[in-house]
């Protein structure tokens, strides 16, 4: 009985998931030109995955300002590690 209704769960998931559109379950920032530019970057990345791109796929994680943010993230935690 719990087999069958975790299966049947998990097809409903599934068919969920397929019939509703990305859009209605992506959030959105409320600012247009940004989401503008994350849609963008997205379909670029898309792109770069396809034909294998390594560098373009790579690019926004070189970037000095990627590091600075992360750096600031890890100094800003309240337990202090």
């Amino acid at each position: 009985m719990k087999r069958n209704l975790r299966f049947k769960l998990c097809i409903a998931t599934a068919v969920f998931l397929t019939l509703v559109p990305a859009e209605l379950l992506a959030h959105h920032s409320g600012d247009p030109k940004l989401d503008r530019a994350i849609g963008e970057a997205n379909s670029e990345f898309i792109v770069a995955m396809k034909t294998g791109d390594a560098a373009r796929i790579a690019g926004p994680y070189t970037d000095d300002a990627f590091f600075i943010t992360i750096d600031r993230h890890l100094h800003s935690r309240p337990d202090g590690n």
